[in-house]
């Protein structure tokens, strides 16, 4: 991962540091784990089951992106978060509830607890 800077001038200007796609990335759960690849994409789509724990990897300062979160579990388990994740505990009490959401994160740091903001625009199901 690197920082990403952006250089203008009257004659050029370029970009340093990471280009990722625009297309969403398919993610699933791996040992109760969901994990976001941030050196590859942007947009994922999540599909959770369970009480599975939501993080990220490879972030890097000022990326975003969206999540289109489907959450399949009618039982109501609650999905968590890892450290370097910062959501509104009651938006992440209302992931327990199946449907489908909505999620934009924002890298504000390159590690570290709360590195990686994340909020829930609500139910689209």
């Amino acid at each position: 991962s690197g920082t990403n800077v952006l250089d203008v001038t009257a004659a050029k200007v370029a970009i340093t540091g990471r280009a990722v796609g625009s297309q969403s990335s398919q993610v699933t759960a791996s040992s109760s784990v969901i994990t976001m690849d941030l050196s590859a994409h942007n947009n994922f789509e999540v599909t959770c089951g369970a009480a599975d724990e939501i993080t990220f990897s490879n972030q890097s300062v000022g990326q975003s992106g969206n999540i289109f979160f489907t959450k399949t579990d009618a039982a109501g388990a609650q999905p968590t978060v890892n450290g370097i994740v910062a959501i509104n505990a009651s938006s992440l009490t209302a992931l327990a509830t199946a449907g489908v959401y909505h999620l934009s994160y924002y890298v504000k740091a390159a590690s570290g607890n709360d590195s990686i903001l994340v909020s829930v625009s609500g139910a689209l199901t």
